[in-house]
């Protein structure tokens, strides 16, 4: 391994989803994470309401500052914000807790590089492959680290290219839109946009 990796075990702590979630009321009641609760854009959708027949440990609700990591089809990391609410991760995902050696936006860059996801990603199924993510895979991942300053400087940047992406989605949602919208006046004016059919 060259001096400047570390194992992914050594700078995180892997926490795995719970299996046992259910939308049945039970005793115990919390906002639950899925693969499809975040964006390639770090945009984070209404959290569902789940139940637990146990009460979930301490260490696996969500804190500001963990990594979400898909276990199918990695193709994006998606840092937690503020945390106000009991959240807890499904199966789906894998929170990844990094230590004081490594920045979470830097370690969020790193899953999305694919040297990094070709270590973790485990191809399998039949016809469609499925690329998916084990919690050894994980652990053993070698994750290159530099100074924290620099690690800031990535993490920065890749913030800026997760805005720049939602922003561009932004756009091209209303562009479509206000083209919709013209078109539909278009024919209802007779079909010019300038000006009715003679």
């Amino acid at each position: 391994m060259p001096a400047s990796s570390v194992y992914l075990r050594d700078i995180a702590e892997i926490i795995a989803g719970y299996t046992d979630l259910t939308t049945e009321e039970t005793e115990y009641c919390y906002s639950a994470l899925q693969a499809n609760s975040f964006s390639d854009t770090d945009v984070l959708a209404p959290l569902q309401t789940m139940y637990r027949p146990k009460e979930a440990a301490e260490k696996a609700f969500v804190r500001s500052g963990d990594v979400l990591v898909k276990r199918l089809n990695p193709n994006f990391a998606f840092v937690a914000g503020n945390v106000s609410k009991l959240t807890i991760a499904t199966q789906s995902l894998f929170i990844v807790r990094p230590n004081e050696q490594v920045l979470p936006e830097y370690l969020a860059y790193l899953f999305e590089q694919k040297e990094v996801l070709s270590q973790i990603e485990h191809i399998s199924g039949s016809g469609l492959a499925i690329r998916a993510v084990t919690k050894d895979k994980l652990m053993n991942a070698e994750m290159p680290i530099i100074q924290l300053e620099k690690q800031h400087a990535i993490g920065q940047l890749w913030i800026l290219t997760k805005r720049r992406r939602r922003l561009l989605a932004e756009y091209t949602a209303e562009y479509e839109r206000l083209a919709l919208v013209l078109s539909k006046k278009t024919i209802i004016d007779g079909g010019y946009i300038y000006g009715n059919a003679d």
